[in-house]
């Protein structure tokens, strides 16, 4: 099991996505891997991890878990297929993608 993983696993029942979020994009300045590790996992939440592990990557904010903007619509698509309610989340980052004015 990763760091990422670890940390989720033992959360304490009160910690909110934000925070585990917070940590996470912490985390990828301290890494010796330059968070690599981090950010693929964060990934993986959206593209098949459960609703909780998907809350917290859609508020990771240091930096995009994508490549393209094309591949993180996709994948957001799926992800709002499995889970209605996280499209509010989605959209944001898709508007935070969209403002730094790259394809």
């Amino acid at each position: 099991m990763n760091l990422a993983e670890q940390i989720f696993e033992r959360q304490a029942s009160s910690v909110k996505p934000e925070w585990l979020a917070d940590l996470y994009g912490r985390l990828v300045w301290l890494l010796d891997d330059n968070g690599a590790e981090v950010i693929d996992t964060l990934r993986k939440w959206i593209e098949v991890g459960n609703e909780s592990r998907a809350k917290v990557a859609l508020k990771f904010d240091e930096g995009f878990l994508f490549q393209s903007r094309a591949e993180m619509v996709e994948a957001f698509d799926q992800l709002c297929c499995r889970f209605p309610n996280l499209q509010t989340d989605c959209d944001l980052v898709i508007m935070a993608w969209d403002k730094q004015g790259v394809e």
